[in-house]
């Protein structure tokens, strides 16, 4: 409340809304006479806060941004708003936890009939005991981005796998099958494969459009649980610089190519070419 001369203003200021998953704080103030400073803040349990608005405005309805892109790790629990001599608070929708700020790639299974015809060898292992046939003719660019992605589904054969999905301890490398130039500077490893029934991630569960991998060992990332739900909002794609849509994603496979603040995107494009689409400085959330 506030009080000059002989009138008396009443001062409201109401926060109708924290809404993490919208990146939106809804404010209303009154009255609409009134020009002052409106500060909004969004507290971390610790203590900490992070400013996200100081203007000068008058009474009316306002959607301030939460801005994801700038928030500090850590869980959140709270706003406060700040107007007119006024001062009020309001819980999350939800507390959550941001992680960090991740760059987002995209890796898919790519489909041998959407690669060039070029041919090259591959072997193919039968585990336990490393056994080897081969080789077998398959499109050197099909074999390139099951390198790259891990599965592909070829023509003739199913669904194949990197021997590098496998464990270190576990995979099945001849030096002797080489067929370079190729992946990885002609890297043995890149000739070396596995049969799979079903495109299953490191979790053991089906990989979808709703699904992400992780670096099993770099963090924060590392820290994400099989079947962790992350909520993924915010940054700047690398060519249009829109920001990635809130979205749910489920972790169910690892990738040692990752850094600790990445995130590759399952995609079922069945694409033989590199998927080109990045998000930069997107906010990674989780929730209680």
């Amino acid at each position: 409340m506030q009080i000059a001369g002989p009138d008396v203003i009443t001062t409201l200021i109401h926060i109708d809304a924290v809404d993490i998953e919208n990146n939106v704080i809804q404010v209303r103030l009154l009255p609409t006479s009134i020009q002052d400073v409106l500060t909004v803040r969004v507290h971390q349990v610790s203590g900490w806060y992070n400013e996200v608005y100081y203007n000068v405005v008058g009474g009316g309805q306002y959607s301030i941004s939460m801005a994801v892109n700038n928030l500090a790790s850590g869980s959140y629990g709270y706003a406060t708003a700040y107007w007119g001599g006024a001062a009020v608070a309001r819980d999350v929708q939800r507390p959550f936890t941001l992680v960090g700020h991740f760059r987002q790639s995209t890796y898919n299974v790519p489909s041998e009939s959407s690669c060039s015809a070029t041919q090259g060898n591959a072997w193919f292992v039968t585990h336990p005991g490393c056994n080897y046939s081969g080789p077998f003719s398959l499109s050197v660019q099909f074999l390139e981005q099951v390198a790259v992605n891990g599965t592909g589904l070829s023509n003739n054969y199913g669904y194949i796998q990197t021997e590098n999905a496998h464990p270190p301890a576990q995979r099945c490398i001849d030096p002797n099958h080489y067929d370079g130039p190729g992946p990885g500077n002609g890297n043995a490893n890149v000739r070396d494969y596995h049969q799979v029934p079903t495109v299953t991630g490191t979790c053991g569960t089906p990989l979808g459009n709703t699904t992400v991998a992780r670096h099993p060992t770099n963090m924060p990332a590392a820290g994400f649980a099989c079947g962790t739900e992350v909520f993924i909002i915010g940054g700047a794609h690398e060519t249009t610089g829109q920001p990635y849509p809130g979205t749910y994603k489920t972790v169910a496979d690892a990738g040692g190519g990752l850094s600790g603040y990445q995130l590759d995107n399952f995609s079922t494009t069945p694409s033989c070419s590199p998927l080109q689409s990045n998000w930069y400085n997107t906010a990674v959330i989780t929730f209680p």
